[in-house]
């Protein structure tokens, strides 16, 4: 990978599986690597994982984007998972869950070429 990528892995640590939503991947700023499997799967199943790789094109230029599934068994509930990767400041890597139930935990690392690691899981209950 040259030093304008991103790397994106999402670990689903939950018993649900994930579906690619009809509208996305949604990629404002860069492009998908020609490789087919380089691109987001169309589903996660539960306790797998999926990749893929975005890169900016030409030297220098930002990465922004994000991915939505669908959670299966939890209705419309959907995951979104986002980034931005900068090539002169902090890389941004954001997630959005539509339900309580579920976490994300974002492992990011800076440097080139960036990785961004997202582990969704179910969420902690405290009791009280």
């Amino acid at each position: 990978m040259s030093s304008g990528e991103l790397l994106v892995v999402v670990l689903n640590q939950s018993n649900e599986e994930l579906n690619l939503l009809p509208d996305s991947p949604n990629l404002t700023r860069g492009e998908w690597t020609d490789a087919c499997e380089a691109r987001p799967p169309q589903e996660i199943l539960a306790g797998e994982c999926g990749m893929w790789r975005i890169h900016g094109g030409r030297i220098g230029k930002q990465i922004e984007g994000s991915v939505a599934y669908q959670i299966v068994g939890y209705d419309s509930n959907t995951i979104t998972f986002s980034w931005k990767v900068y090539m002169v400041r902090s890389n941004e890597f954001q997630h959005s869950c539509t339900t309580n139930d579920f976490e994300v935990q974002v492992i990011n690392g800076g440097g080139k070429p960036a990785i961004a690691i997202f582990i969704f899981k179910p969420a902690k209950i405290i009791d009280l």
